[in-house]
């Protein structure tokens, strides 16, 4: 038996962070672009505390934002209007 504790999955913003720190700066500042200050401070807050991020939690994180931009894509297509 294993006495490592299973981390806990990240919260929105621990993946807001995990997101940007994996598209690049370039990506990550046409992102931010769109945030309000308030939030733009959060999430560069919450970046620079991130460590050791495994490339199972990007991976994850990545197909989460791409699995939920989808299912936004199909709810505004206008063919379901």
């Amino acid at each position: 038996m294993s006495d490592q504790l299973t981390p806990e999955p990240p919260n929105s913003l621990e993946k807001a962070a995990i997101l940007l720190l994996s598209v690049g700066e370039a990506n990550a500042a046409r992102i931010l672009r769109y945030l309000t200050p308030k939030e733009v401070q959060r999430v560069g807050a919450q970046m620079t505390k991130m460590q050791d991020i495994s490339t199972e939690q990007v991976q994850a994180v990545v197909e989460s934002f791409l699995r939920s931009e989808e299912h936004t894509s199909e709810l505004q297509s206008p063919c379901n209007l």
